[in-house]
């Protein structure tokens, strides 16, 4: 099956997904561009710290082939969130493109893969570390700029450090999850944007 041809980019449609993808994974992904940046906290708690762990565990057959073994392969699905991913923050949208790359990431907790040449999994890990550095860029252009204009938290929650920490956890654990088996770790570039995004 070959991936759609994508002429424009909407943050708020789930549409680059429609005939490649179960209506599980397009019904969430809808979900995570739909949110508003702004979003308040319990908002934030429901999708990003309880729903997507759940959905990625639950997703994870679909985006990647051979999940539970040594050879995992990105699928197409895989492939289409992270250009998606590309696409909207290289229109801007920062946060809606680190909620789908966040998916992926917590997709990609658990893996096993094969190093070396033809390591198809671990050179898809490492373009999603480039992807999540330049979300985190967008991001943060995207912070200083509301902050400029009008306090973008409400009650004291900022969505764009909490997305951030929330990043950063997931990371970290990744980090030593892989450490304990010997694997290589590809997310050095986005955690250490991660861990100096307030002095950034």
């Amino acid at each position: 099956m070959d991936s759609p041809t994508v002429t424009n980019v909407s943050p708020h449609t789930d549409a680059f997904l429609r005939g490649f993808a179960p209506i599980a994974l397009q019904r969430f992904c809808s979900q995570l561009l739909q949110e508003k940046d702004d979003v308040t906290q319990g908002s934030f708690l429901n999708i990003v710290q309880v729903q997507m762990p759940e959905r990625a565990a639950a997703l994870r057959d679909t985006l990647v082939k051979d999940a539970g073994g040594h050879k995992p392969q990105p699928t197409l699905a895989f492939h289409i969130i992270l250009k998606q991913a590309g696409l909207l923050y290289s229109a801007g949208y920062g946060l809606k493109s680190l909620r789908l790359l966040l998916l992926l990431v917590r997709v990609s907790s658990g893996l096993r893969w094969r190093r070396g040449p033809g390591a198809s999994m671990e050179e898809m890990l490492t373009s999603l570390d480039a992807f999540l550095f330049e979300a985190l860029q967008v991001c943060k252009t995207q912070a200083t700029d509301s902050e400029e204009q009008h306090d973008h938290s409400r009650g004291g929650f900022n969505t764009f450090d909490a997305h951030v920490q929330e990043l950063k956890a997931v990371l970290e654990d990744i980090q030593e999850q892989v450490a304990l088996i010997g694997d290589n770790f590809p997310y050095w570039g986005a955690l250490t944007r991660a861990q100096n995004w307030e002095g950034a």
